[in-house]
């Protein structure tokens, strides 16, 4: 074991950095928590996979869209996922919804480096994003609730 003797500035100086040195360390931890207000802000490089800022600052887009109901009140609906830029993925689900017979069809959501989910039945329909994309599926098939199926899915990452 070793001893360092300090007098009360050095005593003082070491807790400080102490101190100092234990709140950086867990603030970056935490930054991994989607919980955390620091998710998707810093970039941790030693943790290889599950990064939550790319180094490059790159995004790649997705889109959902829906239409407005027609006479027999049935919408129609679009998505889109994989797109380097936000108004390609937004123009995409929206020409996926009007090639369904949709009209005046507008996107509902639109993400970015993300999966995103729909779920509907006859009577009601909910869209959700989260990651893994099972957890945006599980999201979306409980607030859409009983007898809803999956209408699109996919995850938008670079």
């Amino acid at each position: 074991m070793i001893q360092v003797n300090l007098s009360g500035v050095g005593r003082r100086l070491a807790s400080s950095l102490f101190f100092i040195a234990v709140v950086l360390g867990c603030s970056a931890a935490f930054a991994q928590s989607p919980d955390s207000p620091d998710y998707h802000r810093v970039f941790l490089p030693a943790h290889q996979a599950g990064d939550t800022l790319q180094k490059d600052g790159r995004r790649v887009w997705g889109a959902s869209a829906v239409s407005e109901a027609d006479a027999s009140g049935i919408s129609m609906s679009g998505f889109s996922f994989g797109y380097q830029h936000e108004h390609d993925a937004r123009a995409a689900a929206i020409a996926m919804c009007t090639r369904r017979g949709g009209i005046n069809c507008e996107v509902e959501l639109a993400f970015a480096n993300n999966c995103a989910v729909v779920a509907a039945s006859d009577h009601k329909s909910s869209i959700r994003q989260a990651r893994p994309l099972h957890k945006a599926r599980s999201a979306a098939l409980k607030a859409c609730g009983v007898g809803c199926r999956v209408l699109h899915e996919g995850c938008a990452l670079p």
